[in-house]
């Protein structure tokens, strides 16, 4: 697989950011979730993973930050769901 998409990085990885992207709106909006699960769950992953593919392509010398920004993609997905749990239960 990782032969076959070798010159292909970044589409492959544009496509799956934008289908977790996708995934997570049809999610929160099915489940009438709020605007700070769409700020920090939605928004907040898509800019830190097409932040994360920018310093990758760029190739240069800031591509090492590139899983900070993953793991700030996690983090504020986390955080989404966190804050949206606690306000379904207070």
């Amino acid at each position: 697989m990782a032969v076959l998409f070798r010159n292909w990085i970044t589409t492959l990885l544009l496509t799956i950011i934008t289908a977790i992207i996708t995934l997570l709106y049809i999610t929160a909006r099915s489940l009438g979730l709020g605007l700070v699960f769409f700020g920090l769950s939605v928004a907040g992953p898509a800019v830190s993973l097409l932040t994360m593919i920018a310093l990758i392509a760029s190739k240069s010398s800031s591509s090492r930050y590139a899983g900070k920004f993953y793991v700030l993609a996690i983090a504020s997905l986390l955080s989404g769901f966190t804050i949206e749990y606690l306000r379904t239960i207070m």
